[in-house]
C-alpha cells in the first residue's frame, strides 16, 4: 500500500511530462493559453490524485469495520437457560456437565469444546492443565454460560465468581476497586490480578472459576496465593483452577487434562503420572523448562571469580527482602551477557537499499 502511495504522489509529475511529451513528439503547437490552462488543470488534479490511496485506505477500514458490527449485530444471543442454576442445592454436586458440546460461533457450528462430561463436588479444589488452546478457558466459559451450547447439559449449584486471565482494574483507590468503584494505570500485573482477585473472595460465592491467577507473578507470590487463598480462605469453597504451575497439582483434590477441546484424563496426580502421557508430558516439559532455566542463571563468570557467600547469609538476605526465591540473579559477563547492547551507528549517506525497503 505504502508503494502505491509513492507512485500516486509521483502521478501529477509524471502525468505532465507524459502529457507535453506526446504533444510536442505529435507536432501539436502549445501557445500560452493552452499551456496555462493545461497546467492549471494539472495542478488542481495534484491533491485529489495524491489523496486517493489515503481515501481508498479509509473506505476499506470503514468496510471491514461496519462489517464486523454488523455480524455483532446479527449474531445470536446467549441462551438464558444454556446453563442450570440452582441457588439451594442439598446434594454433594456444584458443578456438573454432561455429553457437553459449546461454540464460540453461532454460525459455524464448529465444536471448541466436545465430550465434555465434568462432576464437581462441593468443597474441592480441581486444576485443569493441557497446553496453549487446548481449551481451559472455554471450559470456564462454559460454565459460566459465556458460549453456544449445541449439546448437553450444564448445572451449577450455587453462585459464582470469575477470574479473569486478562486483569479488570478501575481507576481508584485499592478498596474502591475491591467494592467497585471505576483502570488501573500505576499498577503492575501482578498487582492487578492480586487485586482482582480479592474483588472475587470479597464476594463470598460458592464455585470459585480462577483462570491462571498465577501466570502474572512470581514463584513465591504464586505459592503464598495458594497456600494462603486457594488452601486458606477458599478451603470450604469449589474451586476450578486453570493453572499451568504443576508444583501445586499434588495439593487439589482433582485435576482435568484437556487436549484439543476435550477431556482426555481426570484423576489425582499421581494416578495420571502411572497412567497415561498427556499428563506425564506436562510435568516433563516444565521440569525440562526448569532445568534450563537454571542451567542459564548459574553459569559461572569466566572474567572475575565472585566472591563466596554463606549459604546462612544468603538465606538471612532473601528472607529480609521478603522471599526465598529458588533462583538467584547471576551477575552478568561484561563480554558475553550483558543486559542491553550497544546500539550499531553508521555514518555516511543513506543507501539506496534503505529507500527501496521503504517503498516495497
Amino acid at each position: 500500500m505504502y508503494s502505491i502511495s509513492v507512485v500516486m504522489w509521483c502521478t501529477p509529475v509524471l502525468t505532465s511530462t507524459l502529457t507535453f511529451g506526446t504533444v510536442l513528439l505529435l507536432g501539436v503547437w502549445l501557445d500560452a493559453g493552452t499551456l496555462f490552462t493545461t497546467t492549471t488543470i494539472f495542478n488542481n488534479l495534484r491533491d485529489p490524485i495524491r489523496t486517493f490511496p489515503q481515501s481508498m485506505i479509509s473506505i476499506s477500514q470503514a468496510m471491514i469495520s461496519l462489517g464486523r458490527l454488523d455480524r455483532y449485530m446479527m449474531s445470536r444471543e446467549l441462551v438464558d437457560d444454556a446453563v442450570e442454576r440452582d441457588k439451594g442445592c442439598d446434594g454433594r454436586t456444584a458443578v456438573e456437565v454432561k455429553n457437553g458440546a459449546f461454540s464460540w460461533d453461532d454460525e459455524s457450528k464448529e465444536e471448541d469444546l466436545k465430550h465434555i462430561n465434568l462432576n464437581v463436588n462441593k468443597g474441592e479444589l480441581t486444576a485443569i492443565v493441557g497446553t496453549v488452546g487446548s481449551g481451559k478457558s472455554s471450559l470456564l466459559a462454559s460454565i459460566l454460560g459465556e458460549m453456544h451450547k449445541l449439546s448437553g447439559k450444564v448445572r451449577v449449584c450455587g453462585t459464582t465468581a470469575h477470574v479473569a486471565q486478562t486483569s479488570w482494574i478501575q481507576n481508584g483507590t485499592t478498596e474502591e476497586n475491591i467494592l467497585f468503584g471505576e483502570h488501573g494505570i500505576n499498577l503492575s500485573g501482578g498487582q492487578k490480578q492480586r487485586i482482582q482477585l480479592a474483588r472475587a473472595v470479597y464476594q463470598n460465592c460458592d464455585i470459585y472459576l480462577l483462570d491462571d491467577v498465577f501466570s502474572a507473578v512470581d514463584a513465591h507470590t504464586g505459592s503464598e496465593i495458594f497456600k494462603e487463598c486457594v488452601r486458606g480462605v477458599l478451603k470450604n469453597k469449589t474451586v476450578l483452577v486453570v493453572t499451568h504451575q504443576v508444583d501445586f497439582l499434588h495439593n487439589v483434590d482433582l485435576i482435568l487434562v484437556m487436549r484439543d477441546g476435550m477431556i482426555v484424563q481426570a484423576g489425582k496426580s499421581n494416578d495420571l503420572l502411572n497412567s497415561g502421557l498427556d499428563f506425564k508430558q506436562l510435568v516433563a516439559a516444565h521440569e525440562t523448562s526448569m532445568e534450563l532455566v537454571e542451567m542459564s542463571t548459574t553459569i559461572p563468570s569466566k572474567s572475575s571469580p565472585s566472591p563466596q557467600i554463606s549459604p546462612q547469609l544468603s538465606s538471612n538476605h532473601r528472607e529480609a527482602n521478603g522471599g526465598n526465591n529458588s533462583l538467584d540473579q547471576p551477575k552478568s559477563d561484561n563480554r558475553t551477557s550483558k543486559l542491553i547492547k550497544e546500539e550499531e551507528k553508521e555514518t555516511g549517506k543513506v543507501s539506496l537499499h534503505v529507500y527501496k525497503v521503504c517503498i516495497n
